[in-house]
């Protein structure tokens, strides 16, 4: 006799029961879920099982004592602090990606995951309660009625590698119940909507913001300016349009109008800024700080002036990438150049000029 309870043992675990459900349920159109405990990698081994279901809703309920005990006047009932709860698991995800070793096909998962919420395919909300400990699953048609196919499962499993019963050393014992009995799977659809409603949405910047703060970020593949944590001597920013990765002690500036702002960084000027701004370490290192970077003061340049600017950084660049005695040369004449046009463009005189050693 088939029985509504399984465990996580090799092809009777959650995962091939929602498989299962997938392949045989014709009009499958919602997959909703209320879990305690959620990894995007999770998400990602059903993913390919999910491909035609229209929407995606995933409920979370975080591990919010700490962030309890640290603002007592948030407590139930009072004022919820929403910002928090969003940084609370903005943090979880990025431990994920940071301390997880992914493959390439689950690294690409992940990358599904969060283009699945930029497109609206998938939805996450995060409870605002430390109490939701619940862990069910709605699989419904588009529209759910007592003589259409249905499914709740609920149990112990949450929507990770081992609640799923994938991950290959899987020591864990899970065990649920799968039923389709319509006042069953209404009574937990009705619940869930409940529970949604009281949640807090993650929106499409959270996601992006998430997303840039890992190495997930699509922004490697992007023109960029790269530049050392500490330096010798003078400022290394260097244009980079050949998607190099970066590894540790190194990061990179994003966005527009990337060769006037490389023009800007390699000046003098804003090497004799960094030099009296930033941590020294020792007599001639420095140390480039985030917030430092972030505080240069960036001139505002004509027209005329910003395309002066690209060409001398486009000179400078090509004859980077030659590499030879002769390019150097040139290189040192254009960096005098670069100089004097952006000692232009922040109007310094002759004396202050000579103040800051650019001539």
């Amino acid at each position: 006799m088939s029985s509504k309870f399984f465990n996580n043992t090799p092809n009777s675990n959650l995962f091939q029961k929602f498989c299962d459900i997938a392949h045989q349920m014709c009009n499958f159109h919602t997959f909703q879920a209320v879990v305690g405990y959620f990894r995007s990698s999770g998400y990602f081994k059903l993913r390919a099982e999910f491909e035609n279901v229209k929407k995606i809703q995933i409920l979370v309920g975080i591990d919010v004592d700490k962030l309890f005990r640290k603002q007592s006047e948030f407590f139930f009932g009072l004022k919820i602090d929403e910002n928090a709860i969003r940084e609370a698991y903005s943090k979880n995800f990025r431990e994920e990606i940071k301390e997880a070793n992914y493959d390439a096909e689950t690294e690409k998962g992940i990358l599904q995951f969060c283009d699945d919420i930029c497109s609206g395919k998938l939805e996450i909300r995060i409870h605002k309660s430390k109490d939701l400990h619940a862990k069910f699953y709605l699989l419904l048609p588009e529209n759910h009625t007592e003589s259409s196919d249905g499914w709740v499962i609920m149990g112990s499993s949450n929507l990770s590698d081992s609640g799923l019963g994938t991950k290959d050393d899987n020591n864990r014992y899970e065990l649920n119940v799968a039923m389709k009995d319509y006042d069953d799977v209404n009574y937990c659809k009705e619940e869930f909507q409940k529970l949604w409603a009281d949640a807090l949405p993650l929106s499409l910047d959270d996601m992006r913001n998430m997303k840039n703060q890992t190495h997930l970020t699509d922004d490697f593949d992007k023109p960029k300016i790269i530049y050392p944590e500490t330096t010798v001597g003078r400022s290394q920013f260097y244009y980079d349009d050949s998607k190099f990765m970066l590894d540790k002690t190194c990061f990179f500036i994003s966005g527009e109008k990337l060769k006037f702002l490389e023009g800007m960084l390699t000046s003098k000027i804003i090497e004799w800024y960094l030099e009296r701004m930033c941590r020294l370490l020792g007599k001639r290192t420095i140390q480039y700080s985030k917030q430092w970077i972030e505080d240069i003061p960036i001139a505002s340049p004509n027209e005329k002036q910003e395309k002066d600017v690209v060409e001398i950084v486009d000179e400078i660049t090509d004859n980077i990438k030659n590499d030879s005695a002769e390019s150097q040369q040139k290189i040192n004449l254009l960096i005098k150049k670069l100089n004097a046009k952006i000692g232009e463009i922040y109007n310094l005189n002759e004396q202050e000029l000579d103040f800051i050693g650019v001539r």
